[in-house]
């Protein structure tokens, strides 16, 4: 909490930030979470094809280790979890089963990280009930985002579909 609280007052450029953290606590702060995450057993679901190599650079210019597999949390995939400290996912399929964060948790999985904006596939109740934090990508570049809907646009305004399906 306090570095969310550190960096969301950084970010905005509120003044109490100067007043109450210094910058050397707050580097001070974030290699000490560096060096756990360090420590933390991660399991990747879902990496596709076109993430791998990104992510193993990542993970190593951050000097964690992590382990990555191709399927989806599902409950036939849930063992794979076993033993990790946290996990990682990336899909649209719901997880709302009360009995999978029972067992991530019997399984000692901490912290679910949906590499996704949204969070609404994850039973939000059922991962705090079994002490489970969920975290998400807060927002994406919204530049991309509205050069997709003005090339949409663009593309329902110029019956592009209709051109294609006669080629």
């Amino acid at each position: 909490m306090f570095i969310g609280k550190v960096i969301n007052d950084i970010m905005t450029g509120e003044k109490q930030s100067s007043k109450f953290y210094t910058k050397k606590k707050v580097n001070d702060y974030l290699q000490n979470e560096r060096k756990l995450v360090g420590k933390m057993k991660i399991l990747i679901y879902g990496v596709r094809d076109y993430e791998e190599d990104v992510m193993i650079e990542c993970l190593k210019a951050n000097n964690v280790s992590a382990d990555m597999i191709n399927v989806d949390l599902t409950e036939e995939t849930l063992d794979k979890a076993k033993g990790y400290d946290g996990i990682s996912i990336q899909q649209v399929k719901e997880i709302k089963d009360e009995a999978i964060f029972a067992k991530l948790k019997e399984y000692g999985v901490k912290v679910i990280s949906s590499r996704t904006a949204g969070v609404d596939m994850i039973n939000l109740e059922a991962a705090k009930k079994n002490g489970i934090i969920v975290t998400n990508v807060p927002r994406y570049s919204p530049n991309a985002i509205a050069e997709l809907a003005v090339s949409h646009s663009l593309n329902l305004l110029r019956k592009c579909d209709k051109v294609d399906c006669r080629m």
